[in-house]
This record gives C-alpha cells, structure tokens and sequence, in this order.
C-alpha cells in the first residue's frame, strides 16, 4: 500500500470534509425547508464537489492540491466553480433530452400513463403508484407460488420433482 499520509491530496480530501461538516452545519442547521428549497442547486453543487474530490483523487497532483490548500475553504471555493458550470446546464440538458428520447428502453424502466392508471383503477386513487406497484408484484409472487404448487408439488417437493 502506497504511503498515503499527509500527502497533498489526503490532506486536502480531510480539508474538504472538514469544510463539508462545516457547511451543514453552519449553513443547513439554521435554514427551513422553503430556504433550503432555494439554495438546492448550490447544495448539490457542494456535494458534486465533495464527492469528486473524494472519488477522483488521481485528478489532482500534489502542486494543484498544495495550491488549493492555500485557502481555508477549497470546498467552497470548487462548490462555487462547479455552480458556475452546473447553471449553463442548458446544452446539458438538452443532450440527456435528446439521449432519453433516443432509448428504446424507457419502458422498462418507468411506469406509463396507461399502467399508471390501470394501477390506479385497480387499487383507487389514494393508493401511491409504488405501493400499487408492491401489491402487484405481491399478487404476482402468490400466482408463482400456486404454479409452483400446481406443477411441482410446492417447496418440498421441488428437489424431488429435479431430481
């Protein structure tokens, strides 16, 4: 294992956790929720940055992370830059737009209109489509069960029937 104490990057990785502790709770511990609503894009851009700096290490060599522990907040400081790129998000997102649009998978993957309300017709309009979701699941794991009792004589005789 590489001799990884007190170089560089580890210290900066434990400044910015340092930084990151202080944000929550100098910052998050004294706003409501509509405050908190309101500064989200900035709270996300300090988390990105956190995690980046945490997960990609090797992104930074000892002179870029001596530099940036030149200053008492280099989270601050890299939440601030990453706000800037984060808010021309335009183009961005126009690209994830185009590349949703472009898979032929969604279906798969999210809940249509039409099963949303056929799940709803089901099982009324209070229950929330991931509960409805549960229930159906439940209801299709009882089927597999009576189907495997039908045909192979149910969980004690499942080895006797492969056999």
């Amino acid at each position: 294992m590489a001799n990884m104490e007190n170089t560089n990057v580890q210290l900066l990785i434990s400044r910015v956790e340092r930084n990151y502790e202080d944000f929550k709770s100098e910052t998050l511990e004294f706003l409501d929720k509509e405050s908190i609503f309101g500064i989200a894009e900035y709270i996300a851009a300090v988390e990105d940055a956190r995690a980046y700096i945490n997960t990609h290490d090797d992104w930074l060599d000892e002179d870029d992370a001596g530099y940036l522990l030149g200053f008492d907040n280099p989270l601050e400081m890299l939440a601030d830059i990453w706000a800037e790129y984060r808010s021309d998000g335009d183009a961005i997102f126009k690209t994830a737009l185009d590349e949703l649009l472009e898979r032929d998978d969604n279906e798969d993957f999210y809940i249509s209109v039409i099963d949303a309300d056929e799940l709803r017709e089901k099982y009324g309009e209070d229950m929330p489509i991931k509960g409805a979701i549960i229930g159906e699941i439940l209801e299709l794991n009882d089927r597999i069960n009576e189907l495997e009792r039908y045909c192979c004589g149910g969980p004690d005789e499942w080895g006797a029937a492969v056999e």
